[in-house]
């Protein structure tokens, strides 16, 4: 009964630092607060003109923890991919070419590594049966 005691503690500390680790990677940087606020300030006066003709106040408002997290062009509600996807939609493209275009980094890198595994699996089973 002691060993499952331990075991179950163990198993609990692991978890705990499992879950911290993956809530310290997703977090952003506590020094992020003033240079987002400044951004706030400086794209509101640059695009004021914008925000007052069409009332899209969310448009002035770059979220820096998200650029922070490799999203250059915000979240999935920015204003950048919503208007992408929005014409993906009017224009109905779908599929693979969605993808593409919503993510050209990491689908040509998915085709790039999809036929790199082609090769190599081709070039291992000609040397494995070269002739049959």
């Amino acid at each position: 009964m002691l060993t499952q005691v331990i075991d179950t503690k163990n198993q609990a500390i692991n978890k705990a630092v499992l879950e911290e680790q993956n809530c310290q990677d997703g977090a952003v940087p506590n020094w992020l607060g003033d240079a987002q606020k400044t951004s706030d300030i400086a794209l509101t006066i640059v695009i004021l003109p914008f925000v007052a003709l069409t009332q899209n106040y969310a448009a002035a408002h770059i979220d820096l923890g998200e650029v922070y997290k490799g999203r250059p062009l915000g979240g999935d509600n920015a204003l950048i991919p919503k208007a992408r996807a929005d014409v993906l939609d009017a224009l109905k493209i779908d599929g693979d070419a969605r993808k593409f275009l919503e993510n050209p980094v990491v689908e040509a890198g998915n085709v790039v590594t999809g036929t790199a595994e082609v090769v190599v699996k081709a070039v291992e089973d000609f040397f494995k049966k070269p002739f049959g």
